[in-house]
């Protein structure tokens, strides 16, 4: 499945120019699943997440589709990809059994 169904429906996606789309899921190939994964979580169950969640799902969601030129430069987008890649972990980690996981487990 393409990177940017995970933050658009079918319909948005109807809306967006190729190009666009195509380059969303490009950027998006440098986030880790777990960046993936808490993103995804958004649309199922936003409102039950605790505040450092939603700053990191948010975080990943403006990276992965606010367009590139936003950023000072590719240097700065990667760190900042990076800088969150190492939080997720650290916070998979630490949270295994987190509302998070319970939810991979269902759509399993």
């Amino acid at each position: 499945m393409p990177n940017s169904e995970l933050f658009f429906t079918a319909d948005e996606r109807a809306l967006m120019m190729p190009h666009e789309i195509e380059e969303i899921d490009e950027r998006h190939l440098s986030c880790s699943k777990a960046l993936v994964t808490q993103c995804r979580t958004k649309t199922y169950n936003f409102q039950k997440l605790l505040v450092d969640k939603e700053k990191t799902i948010k975080t990943c969601f403006d990276l992965c589709t606010r367009p590139i030129e936003k950023f000072d430069n590719t240097l700065h987008y990667e760190s900042k990809i990076r800088e969150n890649i190492n939080k997720a972990n650290a916070y998979k980690a630490f949270n295994s059994e987190s509302e998070l996981g319970l939810l991979k487990r269902k759509r399993i």
